[in-house]
This record gives structure tokens, C-alpha cells and sequence, in this order.
């Protein structure tokens, strides 16, 4: 028994001098897949799993009601709301499953082509996504400054470009390590490049101007909501003291 027990010892032991052996050197095979244990490749796996199908079916959901919805078609402004739900509808259904197996494998093995392709495609969709939010917001803001006339400017041709400049400045943001701007990678690494320039130049592009806009412009749709709500409150005030003058001269009248 007491052989057994050891000897039992000894190959857990030198199981995990293996398995540590083996992560360390980065090589990772089925047995310890990403040096994860079974139940933190489960969950990984159920949680992206699950993040994927709610983003792919949301998504799809919001394409096809504006497309079979002639009433949500015609509203040109939903056009935006599409295109955002394309780009990510496109993040769940060509992104998110490599990244999956990228977290669950913990290397790289589908290929240096294919590893470029996924994070192009991947900034790519996430810019797109965030500049279409940016579009939205400006949208927003011409609809409350210029109520009366906005409609009118918010032409077809005019949305397309729109739609078409987002996508423009994403591709730009995504394309240049497809051209080489990106450092020697180890094999099985397949990460987003970190040299200085194309960092900058990513996260202004991708980033830090949307969100400087978008912080500018809802600042302005709130001062601007919260002045013509003050002028409605001023205006309602008056319309009632007026009434209330109209009111007292008649039952004076009727007074007298």
C-alpha cells in the first residue's frame, strides 16, 4: 500500500514537472491545452461561447427588422444603426471563434497569413464600430440644431458617405501591418503590433478622437436640450400668468 501510494506520488510528481516543463517552453499539446486547467478552459470556452452567440443573434436581429420593417427602412438615420450592427455581427462571426481558439490552444497555429488577416479584421470591425457610434452622435446632434432643415440635408447619398467615410479611416487603421508596419513575432505569438508609431496612430485614429468628439458633442446636445427645456418651462410660466390675468379681467367683468 505504501508503495502504491508513493509510487502514485512520483508520477503526479513528475506529471507536473512535465506540465510545467511544457508551458514554460511554451509548447502546448492536448494534454495541457494553454496550460489551463479543465475547468478554466470550460469556462473559457462557455463564456466567449456564449458572448459570441448573443452578439452574432443581436446583431442579425437588428439587420434583418430594418430590412423587413419598411417603416424602420424608410428612416434613413436606422441606415447608421445597420452598418454599426454589421461591423459587429462581423466581430462574432469572424473574430471572436479564432480568439476562442487562441485562448483555449494558447499559441498560434493557424499561420503567420492568417494571424495578420485576424488582426486586421479585428481592428478593423472594433474601429468601425466605434467611429459608427461616433457618426450616430454627430447625427444626433445636426437633428437638434437643425430640426427644421436636418431632415431635408439627411439624404440618402448623404448617409452613404457617412457609412462609407467610417469604413474608409477603419480599413486605413488596419491595413498598414498587412504592409509590414509590425514587429517580428515569435512563433505561435500572433498579437496586435506595439511599435510606438502604429500605436499612436491606431489609438488616435480608433480612439482618442471618437471619444473626444463624442464627449464634445453630447456635451452640446445636453447644454442645448437643457436650454430649450428651460426656455419651454419660462414659456409655460407665462402662457399661465397670462391665463390667470384673462381669468381675473372676466370675472371682473362679470363682477361688475
Amino acid at each position: 500500500m505504501f508503495l502504491q501510494t508513493s509510487n502514485n506520488s512520483f508520477i503526479e510528481t513528475k506529471q507536473e514537472k512535465q506540465e510545467h516543463f511544457v508551458c514554460s517552453l511554451g509548447i502546448h499539446v492536448s494534454l495541457w491545452p494553454s496550460c489551463l486547467s479543465l475547468s478554466e478552459a470550460f469556462f473559457n470556452v462557455a463564456f466567449i461561447s456564449v458572448v459570441m452567440l448573443i452578439i452574432v443573434l443581436g446583431n442579425l436581429m437588428v439587420v434583418l427588422t430594418v430590412k423587413f420593417d419598411s417603416k424602420l427602412r424608410i428612416q434613413r438615420q436606422n441606415w447608421l444603426i445597420v452598418s454599426l450592427a454589421v461591423a459587429d455581427f462581423l466581430v462574432g462571426l469572424l473574430v471572436m471563434p479564432l480568439t476562442l481558439l487562441y485562448e483555449i490552444i494558447g499559441v498560434w497555429i493557424l499561420g503567420g497569413l492568417l494571424c495578420e488577416l485576424w488582426l486586421a479584421l479585428d481592428v478593423l470591425f472594433a474601429t468601425a464600430s466605434i467611429l459608427h457610434i461616433c457618426i450616430i452622435s454627430l447625427d444626433r446632434y445636426w437633428s437638434v440644431t437643425q430640426p427644421l432643415t436636418y431632415p431635408i440635408k439627411r439624404t440618402p447619398t448623404r448617409i452613404c458617405i457617412m457609412i462609407g467615410v467610417a469604413w474608409l479611416v477603419s480599413f486605413l487603421i488596419c491595413f498598414p501591418p498587412l504592409l509590414g508596419w509590425r514587429p517580428h513575432r515569435s512563433p505561435g505569438e500572433c498579437k496586435v503590433s506595439s511599435e510606438l508609431d502604429y500605436v499612436l496612430y491606431s489609438s488616435l485614429g480608433s480612439f482618442y478622437i471618437p471619444i473626444a468628439v463624442l464627449v464634445i458633442v453630447y456635451w452640446r446636445i445636453y447644454e442645448i436640450t437643457k436650454r430649450h427645456s428651460q426656455q419651454r418651462l419660462k414659456d409655460t410660466q407665462r402662457m399661465d400668468e397670462t391665463l390667470n390675468q384673462m381669468t381675473k379681467k372676466i370675472i371682473m367683468k362679470k363682477i361688475i
